[in-house]
């Protein structure tokens, strides 16, 4: 999976253009965003299609409401855009820096974006944006009672976008990745503190959380690794949230409010940990 534009080149030091991020299942469909530009592939992996267009700029986590869209965190502009999987127009946007509610709370300024031209390779050339202190780095969307919502990174927020209000505020959801809601409990992963967390949405209390570092066999697998541990998560059936590690393992929890825990290595090696 590779960007539109592969003459730009992107100063991010993890290798930001290259290879997939958010992805999706649904049927016979695998739904895959590189850099800005979503791409569309049978159950085998063969690309069928793909499609893209000039506001599609730094994607990240994908979600699908209803079949033929696709909801897609676009965090080099920090916006939530359903995506026709036709044509790659727009069915809906979220600006939240332009939300006057979300300006008003979160002590935001718009972003300079001109949405009439081909951004894809300004916003990744030109990374000041990252600095800009109204920065949201919304980085993952989910679906929750009917209606969007979105973890702003850099804020430390989820919020629901189509009420312009903020769900969650608390220091475990700065710099963390994805957004995993089953029922009403929300799981994400802290990056910062290496924490695995369980949220409570409609009170915001923290459930659990579980620090990995804290597991010796975490700590033998990093061990055996030449690099860090690149940890998302994911959700393989609907009750059952995943976690996912750039070594070799897939760590789950059975149920939600269970405390018994499975690590598969290589699809193979079923180790259940108490």
């Amino acid at each position: 999976m590779v960007p539109t534009d592969l003459k730009t080149i992107d100063p991010n030091p993890r290798g930001g253009g290259r290879g997939g991020r958010g992805m999706w299942v649904n049927g016979d469909r695998v739904y895959g965003a590189s850099r800005d530009r979503i791409h569309i592939f049978d159950r085998d992996l063969n690309e069928l299609n793909s499609v893209s267009n000039g506001v599609l700029v730094g994607s990240h986590e994908v979600f699908m409401e209803r079949p033929g869209f696709l909801c897609v965190a676009a965090t080099n502009v920090d916006a939530a855009l359903e995506i026709s999987l036709e044509d790659g127009e727009f069915a809906r946007t979220y600006w939240p820096r332009e939300d006057q509610r979300l300006q008003d709370s979160l002590d935001l300024t718009p972003m300079d974006v001109d949405k009439t031209i081909d951004n894809r390779a300004l916003m990744v050339a030109a990374r000041t944006h990252f600095q800009d202190p109204s920065h949201l780095h919304l980085n993952a969307i989910a679906w929750w009672k009917g209606e969007i919502h979105a973890l702003f990174n850099e804020k430390g927020v989820m919020v629901n976008l189509d009420q312009s209000r903020v769900v969650i505020e608390h220091k475990m959801l700065h710099l963390v990745h994805n957004l995993v809601v089953i029922d009403d409990q929300l799981f994400m992963d802290s990056t910062q503190f290496r924490t695995v967390c369980q949220f409570d949405l409609p009170s915001g209390r923290l459930v659990r959380s579980l620090a990995l570092q804290d597991l010796p066999w975490v700590r033998n697998l990093e061990k055996s690794l030449a690099g860090p541990l690149w940890r998302r998560l994911s959700r393989k059936k609907p009750d059952t949230p995943w976690w996912g590690w750039s070594g070799d393992a897939a760590f789950r929890a059975e149920t939600p409010g269970s405390r018994r825990y499975r690590l598969c290595r290589h699809c193979t090696r079923h180790d259940p940990l108490h």
